[in-house]
């Protein structure tokens, strides 16, 4: 399992690497730049709006499906096509809660022109995340892989088209949001197609009031889970753009977004993680095989912490050249926005690997307790220190909730299954120490190289994945299994 976990991580990270940075760096920070201050961060306070609602589409089916499917192989052509179904029932509440609490909370027409098409954006994206979790349950992790990225690859052409042509006039943020609904849609159409292919039985409509509830009642739990997660993690936007005066907000949120785009570029990363650690999980704890299970998290654990140590290390010493380089509307805390978050990147590191853990053991009540814990911890330093410091505010907000949850998931982990612990040995976290010390140490000399900062960045990270090799914190024993 560890084999196959290292062939698709290194299949996943490939792909997305080549496509999603495109993405994230050359068409959507484009988009930020071309509209006018302000235009994004209500886009993206409405973004993480329709986030948290996303959750009424979804509650917990994305999550106990992958864990369902996974273990049940012989019940999968008879619950699927109910799962669809309740999914699609689920989505007409949605639309209807979300539209109302919009209302509710007094957005303006500017708003009402792009929420619609944000909150069909959010559906289509639970639907395609619904669609893959059931083929990688099922064992095509290769195939899931290549589909990670199409959503992207679909926007960069639409969205690329719609900047340098300008074919319906000069780019605004309406274009941009029916670009992402194209193109999402289309992704969804192909991801069925696939998984109709792949499924033993026809994929019909079925609706069963009293399975449905049946099923409801299963995926409920998992459902907490995320509504919580979605809560501590996306409540901030939202609560700049609306704790602020009208035009304040709408610019502290424009900061915050380019922000937590780097961040959400590492979650990209991270949530690839965990959509392949859940499956695996779920078919290793049933029945329960301790010492994949063990190699397996001690695995993840290693390449995750590199990278996000990694990643907050270059962003540290580099944040003062990447914000201005990269965001044309980058102000003076700008940098130390990026720092706070993307330090944060290595609390959600470990969420992403103990999280799917927990949820493959089904062991969601301890994690649901600490989940509403950190949502009202991140709702009272939000409303205690956005007024006050603006952005800056939520994010170390968001810093101290994300520890918070991480370390409580990892002892929970412990807890339930001692024997862990000892895949966990001191030599790993000695290796880690001294790895991430060598990181710090080499981006902090490649600072004095008379190169442009990009190559400084580029030079110094190489430099310190070869030293996590050399000192074992990575290995290149599980790359040559990886190649056999």
């Amino acid at each position: 399992m560890k084999k196959t976990f290292l062939l698709n991580l290194a299949l996943l990270v490939g792909i997305n690497l080549l496509i999603k940075p495109f993405y994230i760096f050359g068409i959507d920070l484009q988009v930020q730049n071309r509209l006018d201050d302000g235009e994004y961060g209500l886009y993206f306070s409405l973004f993480n709006f329709a986030f948290i609602f996303q959750l009424l589409a979804d509650l917990g089916l994305l999550q106990f499906n992958s864990r369902f499917i996974s273990q049940q192989e012989n019940l999968r052509s008879a619950y699927l096509p109910m799962l669809l179904s309740l999914k699609a029932v689920l989505g007409l509440g949605y639309f209807a809660l979300a539209f109302g609490a919009a209302f509710l909370m007094g957005y303006g027409e500017a708003a009402w022109q792009i929420l619609p098409y944000i909150l069909l954006n959010q559906f289509l994206l639970s639907g395609i995340l619904f669609l893959r979790s059931n083929l990688s349950a099922m064992a095509f992790y290769r195939l899931d892989s290549l589909l990670s990225a199409l959503d992207k690859l679909l926007l960069i052409i639409l969205l690329y088209s719609l900047l340098s042509l300008e074919p319906f006039g000069p780019f605004n943020i309406l274009q941009f949001v029916q670009a992402q609904s194209v193109g999402y849609a289309l992704t969804f159409l192909i991801c069925a197609v696939f998984l109709a292919q792949k499924v033993e039985g026809p994929l019909a409509w079925r609706i069963s009031p009293r399975r449905m509830y049946i099923l409801l009642k299963q995926a409920l739990p998992y459902a907490f889970v995320i509504l919580l997660m979605t809560l501590y993690s996306r409540m901030d936007a939202v609560m700049i753009e609306r704790l602020l005066p009208a035009e304040e907000g709408k610019l502290e949120a424009d900061q915050y977004a380019f922000a937590y785009r780097l961040l959400d570029a590492f979650n990209m990363i991270a949530y690839l993680f965990a959509g392949l650690l859940l499956p695996m999980f779920s078919r290793l704890l049933r029945p329960l095989q301790l010492k994949d299970l063990g190699q397996l998290m001690a695995t993840a654990f290693r390449w995750m912490s590199f990278l996000s140590v990694s990643l907050s290390i270059a962003l540290f010493f580099y944040a003062e050249e990447l914000a201005p380089a990269l965001y044309e509307s980058s102000h003076s805390q700008t940098p130390l926005l990026l720092q706070i978050l993307l330090f944060s990147a290595n609390a959600a590191g470990l969420i992403y690997i103990f999280g799917p853990f927990l949820t493959a053991a089904a062991r969601l009540k301890g994690m649901n307790i600490f989940f509403a814990f950190g949502v009202v911890l991140n709702f009272g330093l939000n409303l205690l220190w956005i007024p006050t410091y603006g952005a800056l505010g939520a994010a170390v907000a968001t810093l101290i909730t994300q520890f918070f949850i991480a370390i409580t998931e990892m002892l929970l982990s412990f807890r339930y299954f001692p024997a862990l612990r000892s895949y966990f040995s001191l030599a790993l976290f000695f290796r880690f120490i001294l790895g991430s010390a060598l990181s710090f140490g080499i981006f902090y000399g490649s600072q004095f190289l008379p190169l442009i900062f990009w190559f400084k960045i580029l030079l110094a990270g190489a430099a310190s994945l070869l030293s996590a090799f050399l000192i074992g914190q990575l290995s290149f024993r599980e790359l040559l299994e990886l190649r056999k």
